[in-house]
């Protein structure tokens, strides 16, 4: 996958499972979403993918899962 920045791209603060510090980077590549970290690899959705993963994380908020 990509070994670039992105003009359009997003960075996420998040922790891990241990609590550590880390970021999730979102970028758009051509027709592609990219998800993921630079160093440990890259989830490719296609946009309708991403649609589906953007409905997924607000039920789990709004259900009270975060």
């Amino acid at each position: 996958m990509p070994d670039r920045e992105w003009d359009a791209a997003r960075v996420v603060p998040c922790r891990d499972e241990r609590g550590r510090r880390r970021r999730l980077t979102v970028g758009l590549d051509v027709d592609r979403v990219l998800v993921g970290r630079p160093e440990t690899g890259w989830c490719v959705l296609t946009p309708l993918q991403a649609g589906r993963l953007r409905g997924a994380l607000r039920e789990v908020v709004a259900d009270g899962g975060c």
